[in-house]
C-alpha cells in the first residue's frame, strides 16, 4: 500500500479561488512570503501604537520611550507562525489575499465583512482542508489509498 502524501497549503492553494462572502463573489489570492512579512511589520506596528498611546499616559521619558520601541521591535522576531495564528493575524492575511484582487477594501472593511458563518473560508485559506474533504467526499478514487 502506498501512503498518500498529505497536501499542502501550496498544492491547494496554489492559484487564486474565487469564495462568497455575503452574496458577493470575491478572489483570493495565495499567500506568499511577503504576505507574511507584512502581517509581521502589521503587528509590530501595532504594538509600538499601543505602547505610545500607554507611554503618553505614564508619561515615560524620551528615553524610556525609545527603550520600550527598541524592546518590541528586538523581541518579535520569533513569533510570527503565532501571529499568523491569532484572529488578528489571520484577518490581516485574509484582508491581503482578497486586497490583490480587491484594493478597495480596508482591513478594516474584511474585518466587518467576514462572519462566524464565513469560517470555511479562513479555513481553507490557512489550511486548504475544506478542499481536501470535498475532494475526498465526491470523488470516488480518492476514497481509496490513492491507487487504482
Amino acid at each position: 500500500m502506498v501512503k498518500k502524501r498529505e497536501k499542502t497549503l501550496a498544492d491547494t492553494f496554489a492559484t487564486p479561488i474565487e469564495v462568497t462572502i455575503k452574496g458577493k463573489q470575491f478572489m483570493l489570492s495565495p499567500i506568499t512570503l511577503g504576505d507574511f512579512a507584512a502581517l509581521e511589520q502589521h503587528v509590530k506596528s501595532a504594538n509600538v501604537n499601543t505602547f505610545v498611546d500607554v507611554a503618553k499616559s505614564a508619561l515615560l521619558t524620551g528615553k524610556e520611550v525609545a527603550e520600550g520601541i527598541r524592546e518590541i521591535l528586538d523581541s518579535q522576531g520569533s513569533s510570527a507562525p503565532f501571529q499568523a495564528s491569532s484572529s488578528d493575524g489571520t484577518l490581516f492575511l485574509l484582508w491581503r489575499a482578497i486586497n490583490k484582487n480587491h484594493s478597495d477594501l480596508t482591513l478594516d472593511d474584511v474585518g466587518n465583512l467576514v462572519g462566524i458563518e464565513d469560517m470555511h473560508i479562513i479555513q481553507t485559506l490557512m489550511s486548504g482542508a475544506q478542499e481536501d474533504k470535498e475532494e475526498s467526499s465526491s470523488d470516488p478514487k480518492n476514497a481509496s489509498d490513492g491507487e487504482q
